[in-house]
């Protein structure tokens, strides 16, 4: 297994379904990111999505893999 995959290994935070919110690739993307920068800001625009909803998911229901990863 390559270094980006353990990264990735994380369960998706389940949220309902919008175009332009935290769908699981996004949140991939954020994870990903987010092991390669360090920066939650800088992580979360990678991701197209804002700081504040990044950690606001983390603390959601379901959210303990994403904080993890």
């Amino acid at each position: 297994m390559r270094d980006s995959e353990l990264v990735l290994a994380f369960d998706p935070v389940p949220v309902g379904r919008r175009h332009d919110g935290w769908t699981p690739e996004r949140q991939r993307l954020f994870i990903h990111a987010l092991a390669l920068c360090g920066s939650v800001t800088l992580a979360s625009l990678a991701a197209g999505m804002s700081r504040e909803t990044a950690y606001r998911l983390r603390r959601r229901r379901g959210g303990e893999s994403f904080a993890a990863a």
